[in-house]
């Protein structure tokens, strides 16, 4: 879902159900920085490995992931969000 909300697609894409399953079996989604080249470093990083079909190498719990978007949420935060307001 993070895939799509920050490339404006979805990682993989078939005329039909059959063949979006074999994508997903089999094909391996465009990085996301080449469908949008403007996304920040490291997004591209966490989104692979999210994706990864191999499970010892794609995030254990959700926890995990939170946290590593987290980590590149702060890292990308304008300096004027952090700045509360009163």
């Amino acid at each position: 879902m993070l895939y799509e909300c920050l490339a404006g697609r979805r990682p993989f894409i078939a005329p039909n159900y059959n063949a979006l399953l074999v994508q997903i079996l089999q094909g391996t989604p465009r990085p996301l920085r080449e469908v949008r080249p403007a996304t920040p470093t490291g997004f591209d990083v966490v989104i692979k490995r999210a994706l990864e079909r191999d499970r010892e190498k794609r995030y254990r719990s959700a926890s995990e992931f939170q946290a590593d978007v987290q980590v590149l949420r702060d890292r990308h935060r304008p300096a004027s969000a952090s700045i509360p307001i009163v």
